[in-house]
């Protein structure tokens, strides 16, 4: 596990992500900034191994960009350094 990725996470997930626990396990992020939502889908790459893919959606004039990687195991290595607190949304 690269542990400045999961820093970065960290950061990203403090500020403007989220993490869901229970049926659907999700650490997610919801941007208008394309080079944040990328930067965010690479650590997430690194610290799973798996592809996290970038979605678009427009909403009136905006476009957000959307990224949510599903899985107990990413929801693991969070807990696992005691960032995720003890209720089931943050």
């Amino acid at each position: 596990m690269n542990n400045e990725e999961l820093a970065y996470a960290c950061g990203v997930l403090s500020g403007r992500g989220f993490i869901k626990r229970g049926r659907n396990n999700c650490v997610g992020l919801q941007t208008n900034s394309r080079s944040l939502a990328t930067e965010f889908a690479s650590s997430l790459r690194s610290l799973r191994g798996w592809d996290v893919p970038i979605k678009e959606k427009n909403i009136g004039d905006k476009t957000y960009f959307i990224v949510n990687a599903y899985g107990k195991d990413l929801i693991k290595i969070f807990d696992v350094v005691g960032f995720i607190p003890t209720r089931k949304n943050w």
